[in-house]
């Protein structure tokens, strides 16, 4: 699976403030609710694998989910994943599997070096879209929600922050991390890898003299 990515060729003014839209913000939001240390697991395709019948998957899936992402430190995450019994089975195993998919494709994009194709995780039809004939007999192409919020969308001002591994958008173009304190704990790095550098530096030279 694979989208264009362009990122600009022109120069942009560092200090010019670039706002995402509500939607690309609530998206970034969202793959953020479970920490980017956290192993995010791709629980569905061990329940087709393990070929259980419909409700010994929504059992499975319940036990994994409660193991995996415990009350409280999970509590933002399991509420956009609602509950899950059997009537809300399908609406929770979809927001599953979009915010997991959501959160690898943002971390493609951000880690990507240059324009061209992206090697994106396989996708379900949320998350992709689907082919559909209109009234008139036409085929018509209607995009999943993920390709809808990144569509035209200036990819390197998406980032993965150096210090918490989170995704975020870089508002300004020198932007280096998601907030003020992993700005601060990146700055202080960088000094103390500065200071180490130029303190060798300066021992070698006492040391030839």
């Amino acid at each position: 699976m694979s989208i264009r990515h362009i990122k600009g060729s022109t120069v942009q003014q560092a200090s010019r403030l670039h706002r995402p839209t509500p939607e690309l913000a609530w998206l970034i939001e969202v793959t953020n609710l479970v920490p980017a240390e956290d192993e995010f697991p791709d629980l569905l395709s061990e329940i087709v694998v393990r070929d259980l019948p419909a409700l010994r998957a929504l059992a499975s899936f319940r036990r994994s989910i409660e193991s995996r992402f415990p009350m409280p430190r999970y509590a933002k995450f399991r509420k956009f994943i609602g509950p899950i019994r059997p009537k809300m089975w399908s609406s929770a195993t979809e927001r599953y599997s979009f915010i997991r998919i959501a959160r690898e494709v943002l971390r493609t994009i951000s880690n990507a070096p240059n324009p061209g194709p992206l090697q994106l995780p396989p996708m379900g039809v949320y998350e992709l879209g689907s082919v559909a004939i209109d009234s008139q007999g036409r085929i018509l192409s209607i995009p999943g929600l993920i390709y809808q919020l990144l569509d035209r969308v200036e990819a390197a001002r998406i980032r993965t922050c150096p210090v918490c591994g989170a995704i975020y958008w870089a508002g300004r173009i020198d932007q280096r991390a998601c907030n003020k304190r992993c700005g601060h704990v990146l700055r202080t790095w960088r000094w103390r890898n500065g200071y180490r550098d130029h303190y060798k530096y300066q021992r070698y030279k006492r040391a030839e003299t």
